[in-house]
């Protein structure tokens, strides 16, 4: 901060609204709001935080509620696991001109959360001032980012001959 007298109050302040906007958030899966009733409810419930910004709410209701998606498929890959022990988890990025490079580097990364393993993220950015930039991020699940609309799955390593990323040509023969 830039005026260290004032990080109480700011930690204050920012613990309630993070408190406030996890309850409603609750309260909209509970309800089983959409994303558009989940921004309505934080634009009208929070309207110091949002200040009439629907952008900032929208993209709020979308993240976490991919959010809680992915984290039931956590949950039921977790119990998979239990029953069948080869089970893992992979990761699945939309195909299409919005997937941006870090989640096309996690697509079809398959891991064992049991076993504690993360996804890797590695991808490549250029700038005029710095050229090529590598970058790479460790994740535990999805989304990856604000906006992400990534997901997780259940995935076992025998399914791997029926995968998009596999050569058409290889499926066809086997």
């Amino acid at each position: 901060l830039l005026w260290p007298q004032f990080e109480s109050s700011a930690e204050k302040y920012a613990a309630r609204v993070g408190e406030r906007t996890q309850f409603h958030l609750a309260v909209s899966r509970a309800r089983a709001e959409t994303i558009d009733e989940l921004t309505n409810r934080l634009e009208r419930h929070l309207p110091d935080v949002f200040r009439g910004n629907r952008w900032d709410a929208e993209r709020l209701a979308r993240t976490e509620t991919v959010n809680a998606y992915n984290s039931a498929h956590h949950l039921a890959v977790e119990q998979a696991h239990e029953e069948d022990p080869t089970i893992r988890e992979r990761w699945d990025a939309t195909y299409d001109f919005r997937r941006c490079p870090m989640c096309a580097s996690l697509d079809g990364q398959v891991i064992d959360t049991v076993k504690g393993e993360k996804y890797i993220a590695r991808w490549t950015t250029w700038s005029k001032k710095n050229g090529l930039i590598r970058h790479m991020r460790v994740i535990e699940r999805a989304p990856a980012h604000p906006n992400c609309r990534c997901s997780t799955s259940i995935w076992k390593e025998a399914w791997a001959k029926y995968a998009r990323t596999q050569d058409p040509q290889e499926r066809l023969a086997a």
